[in-house]
C-alpha cells in the first residue's frame, strides 16, 4: 500500500467514526423525543415508534408440590419443590425496568399457632420430626437445575437464579422447601422479586397454609371368599378413625384376589416346604420327646413333696417345648404365607384365620385341644400370659407382622372396622417415623390402639403419637 492509499484509509475511518456518532446521537435524541409528553409534540410531527428495550413484569405465580395443601412428610428429610414463575413482557415505558430480575427470593412464615419444637418432637436416631426453635435446622435447598444463594444458611430464606422457561415471556426458578416432618406443623411460602438494588420489591406471591401430614398407604389382599378388606376397610370407612385431626391419611389402594391355592383356615399352619396347610390335628398331637412318662405322670399326681415338684417340673417342660414347636411353625407360617402367595409389604390382607390357638373366631373344635387334659395344675405363659396349653391362647382378630396387616373373618361389621384401623395404625411405624404407643405398640390404656382395641376413636395421647410427638 502506497503513502496516499494509507491517507485515504486514515481519512475514511475517521469519516466512519464521526458518522457513527452522529448516528448515536441522533437515535439518542429520537428516543428522549420518543419519551417526552405528547404536550411537546408539534403540530404535524410524525409520531416516532419507541424502542422496546424496557421490560414490564405482568404476573408473579407460585407453585408448591403439595396436592390439597398438604405436605406429606413421611419421609422427614422429604424436600418439596418449590417453582415461582415470573411473567413479563417487552416494553417502552421509561418508568419499567432496564433488565429483568436475576433471581427470586424464597421465604416462609410460620401461621399460628406456632409448630412444634425440635425438643418437643420425636427423635429418631440422632435426628428430631421438629424444627421449632433448632438453630441448625434448615428449611431451604437448592435445586440442581438453579444456582442458589442464602444470606441466613438457607435457615429463613433463599434466592434462586431465574432461567427462560418462555422466549420473551416467562421465566422460572425452582427450589426445595423442608419442612418440618411433625403432623399439624404448617407453613406458608412466600416468593419475592427483587429490582436490582435487592430492596425495592416489584412483585411477591404467596402459597395457601400449607399443612405436614402423613399416610398409611396400603395395598389390599382378600382370600377366595373373604371380602371383610373391600367392605370394611374403604377410604370412607377408615376416614371415620383417621380424621383431620390425626393428621394422618388413611389409602387403600387396588385389591387383588388372592388365589385359590393360598386362601388356606390358617397362615399360620402354612408349611413353606410342601407350599400347603399342614394337618392340625397331626401337628397339635405331642410328639415322643413331649410325653409325659407314665412315671412322670404318676409322681405328677402324688402327695406334695420332692418327687412330685421334679415330675411337674419335667411335664412343664415337656408343655413348654410342645408350645415352642408350635410357635414355632406358626412364625414361620406367616413368615412364608405372604411370600408365597404374592402379598407385599405394606398391605392389608383379609384372611379367614390366623392359627387354631391365636384367632378368636377359630372354630373351639380346633382351638381347643385336648393333648393335656389329665393335668389340671398346668399352665404355659403366652404373651405374657398364664393359660393351659389346652384352652384358646390369644383371642385375636388381627395383626401386624412383617409390614403386613391381617385380619381375620368372622367379627362384627363394627368390629372389623375397629380392627382395620387398628392394625393400619400399627402399619404406620412401618411407614413414618413415630414412637410406639406403649409396650409391644400398644397403648397401656384404653384406646384404639390398646391390646384389645377398646375404643372406636384415637385418644389424644394416642394422635400425638401419629402425630411425631416425643
Amino acid at each position: 500500500m502506497g503513502i496516499w492509499d494509507a491517507i485515504i484509509s486514515a481519512v475514511t475511518k475517521v469519516v466512519d467514526y464521526v458518522k457513527a456518532l452522529f448516528t448515536h446521537k441522533e437515535a439518542k435524541k429520537d428516543t428522549e423525543k420518543c419519551f417526552s409528553k405528547d404536550k411537546d409534540k408539534k403540530v404535524g410531527e410524525t409520531e416516532k415508534k419507541c424502542p422496546l428495550d424496557k421490560y414490564k413484569i405482568i404476573d408473579l405465580t407460585l407453585w408448591v408440590d403439595a396436592p390439597d395443601d398438604k405436605l406429606i412428610m413421611n419421609d422427614p428429610d422429604r424436600k418439596v419443590e418449590v417453582r415461582a414463575v415470573v411473567t413479563y413482557t417487552k416494553s417502552s415505558d421509561p418508568n419499567d425496568l432496564d433488565s429483568l430480575p436475576d433471581d427470586v427470593t424464597f421465604s416462609f412464615s410460620d401461621p399460628a399457632s406456632d409448630n412444634t419444637k425440635k425438643v418437643d418432637s420425636y427423635k429418631y436416631n440422632t435426628k428430631y420430626l421438629g424444627k421449632k426453635d433448632d438453630a441448625t435446622a434448615k428449611y431451604w435447598e437448592g435445586h440442581p437445575e438453579h444456582s442458589a444463594s442464602s444470606d441466613d444458611g438457607y435457615k429463613q430464606k433463599c434466592k434462586a437464579s431465574l432461567k427462560t422457561l418462555e422466549k420473551d415471556k416467562k421465566k422460572i426458578a425452582k427450589v426445595y422447601h423442608k419442612p418440618s416432618g411433625v403432623g399439624k406443623d404448617d407453613f406458608k411460602l412466600k416468593a419475592t422479586l427483587f429490582k436490582q438494588d435487592g430492596r425495592t420489591e416489584i412483585k411477591h406471591a404467596e402459597s395457601n397454609e400449607l399443612t405436614v401430614w402423613r399416610r398409611v398407604s396400603l395395598r389390599g389382599f382378600q382370600m377366595t371368599g373373604q371380602n371383610h378388606i373391600s367392605s370394611h376397610g374403604t377410604d370412607a370407612k377408615m376416614a371415620a378413625f383417621y380424621k383431620d385431626e390425626t393428621f394422618v391419611e388413611y389409602k387403600l389402594g387396588n385389591i387383588t384376589a388372592i388365589a385359590e391355592k393360598y386362601s388356606v383356615k390358617y397362615i399360620g399352619l402354612w408349611d413353606n416346604g410342601s407350599k400347603k396347610m399342614m394337618v392340625w390335628s397331626t401337628h397339635s398331637a405331642k410328639i415322643l420327646s413331649e410325653k409325659p412318662t407314665d412315671d412322670e405322670k404318676k409322681k405328677a399326681k402324688g402327695p406334695a413333696g420332692g418327687a412330685r415338684t421334679a415330675a411337674r417340673n419335667a411335664i412343664q417342660t415337656k408343655a413348654d417345648a410342645w408350645r415352642d414347636r408350635i410357635n414355632k411353625q406358626y412364625t414361620s407360617g406367616l413368615k412364608n404365607w405372604a411370600t408365597d402367595a404374592g402379598v407385599p409389604a405394606n398391605s392389608l390382607v383379609a384372611i379367614e384365620h390366623e392359627h387354631p390357638k391365636y384367632s378368636a373366631n377359630a372354630p373351639k373344635a380346633d382351638s381347643e385341644t385336648k393333648e393335656w387334659g389329665e393335668f389340671g395344675w398346668l399352665k404355659i405363659e403366652v404373651e405374657g400370659a398364664k393359660i393351659h396349653p389346652d384352652k384358646r391362647w390369644v383371642g385375636g382378630v388381627g395383626l401386624s407382622y412383617g409390614k403386613r396387616a391381617y385380619i381375620t373373618a368372622g367379627d362384627s361389621a363394627a368390629g372389623t372396622k375397629n380392627t382395620i384401623a387398628h392394625e393400619a395404625g400399627h402399619e404406620t411405624k412401618n411407614q413414618f417415623k413415630r414412637k410406639p404407643f406403649g409396650a409391644g405398640d400398644h397403648s397401656a390404656v384404653a384406646g384404639l390402639m390398646d391390646p384389645t382395641g377398646s375404643l372406636n376413636n384415637f385418644t389424644a395421647t394416642e394422635i400425638k403419637v401419629l402425630r411425631g410427638f416425643k
